[in-house]
């Protein structure tokens, strides 16, 4: 869906996005675009989440152990990686 106009963080009105921009531009759209994408959404079908367990001391240490043999585990994203392993851990059965 096309947005009918954008507006910069500093409230400039923009009828279409430049080529280029440096300015963050945020899409605005119309009421009835606005509906038609309500529409989108809540015709999708509802995806079930299973509950995550809760991890051990001793799971968590495993975990991080397994991390930690990564090169540059310190390195910046690292975090990320870790919380994608606990969570992916967390959600075994």
């Amino acid at each position: 869906m096309k947005p009918s106009a954008y507006i910069s963080d500093g409230g400039i009105l923009f009828k279409e996005s430049p080529p280029d921009s440096i300015l963050k531009l945020n899409p605005l759209y119309t009421s009835a675009e606005i509906q038609a994408l309500h529409n989108l959404v809540k015709e999708q079908p509802i995806v079930k989440v299973q509950p995550m367990r809760e991890l051990t001391d001793a799971e968590i240490e495993e975990v991080f152990q397994e991390n930690i043999r990564q090169p540059n585990f310190m390195m910046l994203g690292d975090t990320q990686r870790f919380a994608r392993a606990i969570l992916k851990k967390a959600s075994e059965k």
